[in-house]
């Protein structure tokens, strides 16, 4: 079986993504919570909708 060790997971090449997805699935596995997606934040860059408008690729629930 495969092993990680910790050079692997800190891997500079990767910009951290080994180590954050690591560090995720030991938060999931010992029950932690992700919030979900938000159709009213508006923090991308160039969104020019008014305030409170959702987003039509995240339909409401």
């Amino acid at each position: 079986p495969a092993t990680a060790t910790l050079h692997w997971l800190l891997d500079g090449r990767t910009g951290d993504a080994r180590w954050t997805a690591w560090l995720l699935a030991i938060g999931l596995d010992m029950g932690f919570k992700l919030d979900p997606p938000n159709p009213y934040l508006h923090d991308e860059a160039g969104d020019n909708r008014a305030k409170g408008t959702p987003r039509v690729d995240i339909p409401a629930r």
